[in-house]
């Protein structure tokens, strides 16, 4: 019993790990707005991502969205590469929109072609549009929940 209570306490002439060294902060402007903005992420522990980073500095210092994005993508790329490009909520926005916009179009045409296959006297098209109002229903809904995750922070 005595070896392992010796193992676990150190006396065994293991080496004691030390607290981690803190990273220190850059020297220019930007990148220590970069730097805090991870640091308190991982201090509150919640998720961040170069597209978040990006905003962020493009918000509080006024520069163009594309050298934001450089300025991001170069700090991470040398001081943390562990940062994602995109988190999930961040990806799925764009394509809950064109999947929207998308649905929205093909009702249309199905509306129009079942308009105009009964103004054609042709009563068999009247499920167009059911199938029609089916559509807009499911792109409003990609539209609501697209809009729900953008302006939503959690």
């Amino acid at each position: 019993m005595q070896k392992y209570l010796s193992y676990y306490s150190g006396s065994r002439g293991g080496k004691v790990r030390s607290a981690p060294q803190l990273p220190t902060p850059p020297e220019g402007e930007n990148e220590r707005v970069i730097f805090e903005e991870i640091m308190a992420a991982r201090k509150d522990n919640r998720p961040v991502s170069r597209h978040m980073l990006s905003q962020k500095l493009h918000e509080s210092k006024g520069l163009p969205p594309k050298q934001a994005f450089a300025l991001v993508e170069v700090y991470c790329e040398t001081e943390a590469p562990s940062t994602p490009e995109y988190l999930d909520k961040e990806f799925m926005v764009p394509y809950l929109k064109a999947w929207a916009i998308t649905m929205a179009v093909l009702s249309v045409l199905v509306m129009w072609f079942s308009a105009s296959k009964v103004m054609h006297g042709q009563r068999v098209w009247m499920w167009g549009f059911a199938a029609g109002t089916l559509l807009i229903g499911m792109s409003l809904s990609g539209w609501i929940k697209s809009l729900w995750r953008e302006y939503i922070k959690d």
